[in-house]
C-alpha cells in the first residue's frame, strides 16, 4: 500500500484485521487480531402496525398501543403528520402503501352514503436498534450478545510512516498549516471487499439464487460508511510498541 509516495510497513501488527498470510483460503489470521467488540447487541425493538377495518378506519400500532387513526374521509397525510409514524414510513413507506392499496369510502346505498370499505388485519414492520462499542483492546472481559468474552490486547499502535515529515525537533508538535506533510489526519472506515478477495464488486455482501437459477448480486453502496471512527490527528512524536 502506498501513501503519499511511502511504503508502508507490512508488519501484521499495524493492521486491525489481516487475512492470513499464504493461506489462499480467505480466512483470517486471529492471532494478530487486536480490534474487537467491547460490548453490545440488541437494545430496542418497536413492532409497529398498520391495519384497517370495515369502517374504513386506518390505525398505527406501537407495540400493540394505537399511535394514530384516521376514519374514511382521511387521507394517509393526516397520518404522516405524527412525527414517529412518518418516521417509520419515510423509512418502508409502509403506511403511505397501505392506505394506497385499500379500496376505502366507496360504493353508495339507498341513502346515497359511502359504505364499502376494505379491512386488513394488518402489516407489521419490525424495528431493531443494536449498539456496538467497538474499538482497539485492553484485554478487558465486554458483554456481547449477553455473553462475556475478552478483548483482545492492543500491542501496537499505527505504522510510524504515517507520521508527518520530521524535518527538526521543532517538527515533533508542529500543528501549523503551513506544510500538509507536518501533521496527518487518519480514520477507519469499513472495508469495501468482503474476505473473499477484491475480485468481487465494491460493497459486496454476497449473492442469491433465484429458483430459475439466476443469480442476483447484492451490494451496499458507500459501503465506507457503514461504520467509520472519528477523524484523530497524528503528530510528528509516535511510538512503534505499546508492550
Amino acid at each position: 500500500m502506498a501513501f503519499t509516495n511511502i511504503t508502508l510497513s507490512e508488519d501484521t501488527k499495524y493492521y486491525l484485521k489481516l487475512v492470513a498470510p499464504n493461506s489462499g483460503d480467505g480466512k483470517l489470521d486471529t492471532s494478530v487480531s487486536n480490534f474487537g467488540i467491547h460490548k453490545g447487541g440488541l437494545v430496542t425493538q418497536i413492532e409497529y402496525k398498520v391495519a384497517a377495518d370495515v369502517d374504513g378506519n386506518v390505525t398505527v400500532y406501537r407495540n400493540n398501543t394505537p399511535i394514530k387513526t384516521i376514519n374514511k374521509t382521511q387521507g394517509v397525510e393526516v397520518l404522516l403528520a405524527d412525527a414517529e409514524i412518518k418516521r417509520v414510513d419515510d423509512a418502508t413507506k409502509a403506511v403511505t402503501n397501505f392506505v394506497a392499496a385499500l379500496d376505502r369510502n366507496l360504493g353508495y346505498d339507498r341513502q346515497n352514503a359511502t359504505w364499502y370499505n376494505e379491512a386488513f388485519d394488518g402489516i407489521t414492520v419490525l424495528y431493531s436498534y443494536l449498539s456496538y462499542d467497538i474499538g482497539l483492546g485492553d484485554g478487558s472481559t465486554g458483554v456481547i450478545s449477553g455473553e462475556a468474552k475478552s478483548v483482545p490486547v492492543r500491542t501496537a499502535v499505527q505504522d510510524t510512516f504515517l507520521s508527518g515529515v520530521l524535518e527538526n525537533r521543532a517538527d515533533l508538535y508542529n500543528f501549523k498549516s503551513d506544510s500538509e506533510n507536518k501533521v496527518r489526519s487518519s480514520m477507519i472506515l469499513t472495508g469495501e471487499y468482503t474476505d473473499g478477495g477484491v475480485s468481487y464488486p465494491s460493497g459486496n455482501l454476497g449473492a442469491l439464487t433465484t429458483k430459475n437459477g439466476t443469480t442476483m448480486q447484492i451490494t451496499l453502496p458507500n459501503m465506507m460508511l457503514f461504520a467509520y471512527s472519528k477523524m484523530w490527528y497524528i503528530p510528528n512524536a509516535n511510538v512503534t510498541d505499546l508492550n
